[in-house]
């Protein structure tokens, strides 16, 4: 499967790739695996120091149950084989939408064409970006003034209010509704990081999204929404205000 199955951790391949980059993925799934099994050695060890010496070993636990659910969607997911006991899950855990509150009903009102929201999750900390990257993020959306961008924030980040006071569509938030507001008939597209949940939010109502991934899972999850055409990736090497710009367009006027 390393041949044509992108592995999870950290990969920034999709479905089709070169033979190059099949030999790169096979090395990142052996090292995945040599991963997978020191993490279940650990796993094992701790098991048996604090509730017995005879508790048996994960991974054949693993191989023998009768069922395996996976936390993913079998229409989002790249195909793969799979056998008969895998069952997919995805969004089972995912809230239903409920009313806005004011406030953001308010905030859904703005911008003549729609919302664009940004998000980079609860583990990214924005003054993490580079001064120069966030200029060049505000630089792009101000070229977009028919749209209201939406941003969430960390708390206390008065540095990134600072570099898009003088862009008027613009807003910062030290937190949203992210479920709730992605229902919304206004929201027309999701800058995020990539993060599962958001992905499957994010495919869930049908919102394009852009993905600017960090780590681990998040470079796979943006080339799986690629690949569905359900929206663009870009990565660190070639982020700023051109390629910002050119996937917001993509995103926002091409009617697929």
């Amino acid at each position: 499967m390393p041949s044509y199955l992108p592995t999870l951790e950290g990969s920034e391949k999709s479905a089709e790739m070169s033979f190059a980059e099949r030999i790169h993925n096979f090395w990142n799934w052996v090292l995945a695996t040599f991963l997978h099994r020191y993490v279940s050695f650990r796993v094992n060890q701790l098991f048996q120091k604090y509730i017995s010496p005879d508790f048996p070993n994960v991974d054949e636990i693993c191989a023998k149950s009768s069922l395996v659910f996976v936390n993913n969607d079998e229409f989002l997911d790249f195909a793969r084989p799979i056998l008969h006991k895998t069952i997919y899950i995805g969004g089972a855990g995912l809230q239903q939408p409920k009313p806005l509150t004011p406030v953001f009903e308010n905030i859904m009102k703005k911008g003549s064409r729609g919302i664009v929201l940004v998000s980079f999750g609860t583990a990214v900390y924005t003054p993490s970006f580079s001064i120069k990257n966030r200029k060049e993020m505000f630089k792009a959306f101000s070229e977009f003034p028919e749209y209201h961008f939406l941003m969430k924030i960390s708390s206390g980040d008065n540095g990134t209010i600072e570099l898009a006071k003088n862009i008027s569509n613009i807003e910062f938030v030290e937190w949203f509704p992210q479920s709730d507001l992605l229902h919304h008939s206004n929201i027309k597209a999701f800058i995020s990081h990539g993060g599962f949940n958001s992905v499957l939010e994010t495919a869930r109502t049908g919102i394009p999204a852009i993905i600017l991934p960090f780590f681990y899972d998040q470079f796979r999850n943006g080339k799986m929404l690629e690949f569905r055409e359900m929206g663009k990736i870009i990565s660190k090497k070639d982020f700023g205000k051109e390629s910002l710009k050119n996937a917001l367009k993509e995103v926002l006027y091409n009617p697929k």
